[in-house]
């Protein structure tokens, strides 16, 4: 009985980390997303955040994004953050990148 409550609580734990990974995943697949539509858009992004959704594998993911600077005038800094939420309270996914000024 001892065993088979030890294999329970493993594979519990398994099935935890999984679900756990594909969020993750799916949540970068959607950042990564944002900015190659950003990318192809050929714009630059101000310093307040631009707010979005996208559907992907059946759920809705909210994203948002903004420009910073940086210590080049050539470049600016763009963060993307994607939630489950609407509220952007919980933060799954997160990337930054660069992007050259007109």
């Amino acid at each position: 009985a001892t065993a088979g409550l030890a294999v329970m609580k493993v594979a519990t734990e398994n099935i935890s980390s999984l679900s756990y990974l594909e969020e993750k995943t799916f949540a970068n697949w959607v950042a990564e997303n944002t900015l190659v539509e950003l990318k192809a858009a050929d714009t630059v992004p101000k310093k307040s955040w631009r707010t979005g959704k996208q559907e992907l594998a059946g759920r809705e993911w909210y994203w948002r994004y903004k420009g910073e600077s940086t210590t080049s005038s050539d470049f600016v800094a763009v963060t993307v953050e994607v939630t489950t939420d609407a509220a952007y309270k919980y933060r799954v996914g997160y990337l930054v990148t660069y992007v050259l000024r007109k």
